[in-house]
């Protein structure tokens, strides 16, 4: 992985001086993002499902629709934070032997045909924790991944993951709520790079509304609840102000343009979809997925265009 992680340092160098704490792939992307007046898409595939191939062309077909930033999820036997497609996603993977080893291998298969994307993995903690915050780190890294995310990361113990996620040069991605108060957003923003998570809706992920990710893309109506809106508002008042330019991404719950739109009238500088893809992924023959996948993308991130 010694090729992987040599773009991974080019990445870092790539992105210096950003101001947003980040200093890499991720933090170049969101200035790129700024200067084409676009708010970032943020897409997830669950690696090994169904098939490593599978979860390859799902990330072909969102890069070739114009996906700003990939997430790379690694299955966890708890998922707490993920809804049901996502739960099925990481038992499948599982029971078909997923190792972190190998998705390490998918992640540097990934980086060597996508030079420039952001990566960033999704997990849990108990991952890194067992291999050891550093070893993983390093890890991570020379696969040629950007940023981690972990769900149930808390960040009054997180010292020990964040010293060695920035050792390694690392955007380290945390959660926050809508009813998160002002006093912890300012502590989990603080500790974020990259860009903060803020959840849209209480609750695990999944898709709102009883529409397909699809259907959903097509044409479906938003969902979006009127406190996730406010939370993004103050959010970006909190912690995304013109001195630490954090970007704040918005998940859960996501499908269609219509709830892309409205994210982005509040102000969202990302929006994240992950359980619309999974099902996408599941329901499209393996000749299909990168189709299939690349045409919702590119729905998704139009909606992302000119905003104000």
């Amino acid at each position: 992985m010694q090729a992987a992680g040599k773009e991974r340092e080019e990445g870092r160098r790539a992105g210096d001086g950003d101001g947003s704490g980040s200093s890499g792939r991720i933090a170049s992307k969101f200035a790129e993002l700024r200067a084409r007046n676009e708010r970032g898409l943020v897409t997830y595939a669950m690696t090994g499902f169904p098939s490593e191939r599978a979860s390859v062309s799902a990330v072909s077909g969102m890069i070739r629709g114009g996906a700003d930033v990939i997430e790379l999820g690694f299955p966890f036997s708890d998922p707490l934070a993920d809804g049901p497609a996502i739960q099925e996603a990481s038992s499948g993977a599982l029971g078909r032997g997923a190792t972190f080893e190998g998705f390490l291998r998918t992640a540097s298969r990934i980086r060597r045909a996508n030079r420039d994307v952001p990566l960033v993995l999704m997990t849990y903690t108990n991952i890194l924790y067992n291999l050891g915050y550093d070893r993983a780190a390093s890890m991570i890294s020379d696969a040629g991944i950007d940023g981690i995310i972990l769900p149930d990361m808390a960040a009054d113990e997180s010292a020990p993951y964040v010293a060695a996620a920035r050792r390694c040069g690392l955007d380290t991605i945390f959660l926050a709520s809508p009813n998160t108060p002002a006093g912890r957003l300012r502590r989990i923003a603080s500790l974020s790079t990259g860009f903060l998570y803020m959840v849209a809706v209480y609750g695990t992920t999944g898709v709102r509304g009883g529409r397909a990710g699809r259907r959903a893309g097509k044409a479906g109506s938003s969902s979006v609840a009127g406190y996730a809106l406010d939370a993004i508002r103050r959010a970006k008042r909190t912690a995304g102000r013109p001195r630490t330019r954090l970007p704040i991404g918005v998940g859960f719950g996501i499908s269609s343009p219509a709830d892309v739109r409205q994210y982005v009238g509040a102000g969202a500088d990302a929006i994240i979809v992950g359980s619309a893809y999974t099902k996408i992924i599941k329901e499209s023959a393996p000749r299909d997925v990168e189709k299939n996948v690349s045409a919702f993308t590119r729905r998704l991130k139009a909606a992302t265009r000119g905003a104000s």
